[in-house]
């Protein structure tokens, strides 16, 4: 555990050197993490990272154990393909076999996203592949999944969009769906331009 650990935090100290030597890609993201890439170099490296902190391990709204959870995430992007490393880190943990009952924090997933997106005129289009890698947890096999989303522009600054995410390997069947309308407007604009230029 400790090496794998190791491994992530040096991946992590990698990609920030890596982030201050690139400038930044602008980004959009949305509930599913979605990253839509700068469009003015579109062949440039770019990444990031980011730490985040949940109070309890939430998925699609599901709420998974009752512990504090730190998600340190890493995003490369090349031209309209993508690569992240997310993993999560109990904090505290109360609920996990008695081997692990003392250590205060236990690395117990490692995510691995491959993707690719892109537009056929007007209509956008991202795939994502998926790979969700557990340790520490009972009962918990690792799987993979296949993201696809549509979007396409039916008003000013209003778009229909569709997720659809499927499971490949071990819930084989298991299938999510969310379709809308994604409305996306700059209201503080005239502000910020009034006093941050």
């Amino acid at each position: 555990m400790k090496i794998k650990v190791k491994i992530t935090v040096l991946l992590l100290l990698l990609i920030t050197l890596l982030d201050v030597h690139t400038s930044s890609a602008q980004t959009n993201e949305n509930a599913v993490g979605e990253v839509t890439l700068a469009k003015e170099n579109p062949n440039k490296l770019t990444g990031y990272i980011e730490m985040n902190y949940y109070r309890h391990y939430l998925w699609r709204g599901a709420l998974w154990g009752n512990d504090d959870v730190s998600q340190p995430e890493l995003h490369v992007d090349y031209g309209n393909f993508s690569f992240a490393l997310c993993s999560n880190l109990n904090l505290y943990p109360k609920n996990l076999p008695d081997e692990f009952y003392k250590k205060k924090v236990v690395f117990d997933e490692q995510d691995i996203e491959l993707g690719y997106q892109n537009n056929l005129g007007k209509m956008e289009y991202q795939v994502l592949l998926w790979g969700y890698f557990y340790f520490n947890q009972l009962n918990t096999p690792n799987t993979g999944e296949l993201f696809v989303k549509l979007q396409y522009p039916v008003w000013k600054n209003t778009k229909v969009f569709t997720e659809n995410i499927t499971d490949i390997a071990s819930y084989s069947g298991a299938f999510f769906n969310s379709t809308g309308l994604l409305y996306e407007k700059e209201i503080f604009s005239e502000f910020t331009s009034m006093f941050f230029t």
